[in-house]
């Protein structure tokens, strides 16, 4: 298409845009968008199971090495920033209050963590902090008090994590240690985990 300038002559002319130039513009204007800036950072709340070891040191419940079972959900609050929801599941072996031996004592943590993640490709190494508590479902402890049972059944925790998440499509594997603070920083515990995870 050309433009006559002045007396009709074609003393100039210029191209008006082509639908390829056009297409390009609208593609640069919608990728630089804020939406589309954050949706590319966006990620899937995950699921995940976890399985370990977990080193303690108790006064009320001893100290030894136990394996633990667990269930965690993250959800994303942004590209870095994560909440993790958990329950894990566990039996030491534990004094009881008022006569001799231990028991099995099963244990129930709840806890919730506030993470941060630094996404590096495949991998996305983590920090994280969180406070929970811990549910001791014992049957068995000999003579104790209606004090002692009352403050025995239900103690807080707090824990601190580092760990590394490897990306393998919808399913990724993560490993972390976990070290945790039990009864207002009394007793504590360290836990080494292995998980396997499906984003939904």
């Amino acid at each position: 298409m050309t433009v006559a300038i002045g007396d009709g002559r074609r003393t100039g002319r210029r191209r008006a845009p082509g639908v390829a130039a056009l297409a390009t513009a609208a593609v640069a204007l919608w990728a630089g968008s804020p939406t589309h800036i954050l949706g590319q950072f966006s990620m899937a709340p995950d699921i995940g199971l976890v399985a370990g070891i977990m080193s303690y040191d108790t006064g009320s419940l001893g100290e030894g090495t136990t394996g633990f079972g667990g269930l965690r959900v993250r959800f994303p609050l942004s590209r870095f920033i994560l909440v993790e929801p958990g329950i894990t599941y566990t039996k030491i072996q534990a004094d009881t209050l008022g006569r001799a031996g231990d028991v099995d004592t099963p244990l129930v943590t709840a806890e919730f963590q506030f993470q941060v993640q630094l996404p590096r490709g495949r991998y996305r190494p983590y920090v994280g902090i969180g406070a929970g508590g811990i549910v001791d479902f014992r049957d068995d402890r000999g003579h104790a008090t209606e004090e002692a049972l009352a403050a025995e059944f239900l103690v807080s925790t707090y824990s601190g994590a580092l760990g590394v998440a490897l990306d393998a499509g919808r399913w990724s594997f993560r490993t972390e240690v976990r070290r945790r603070w039990i009864d207002d920083f009394e007793d504590e515990a360290l836990e080494v985990a292995l998980g396997i995870v499906l984003a939904f």
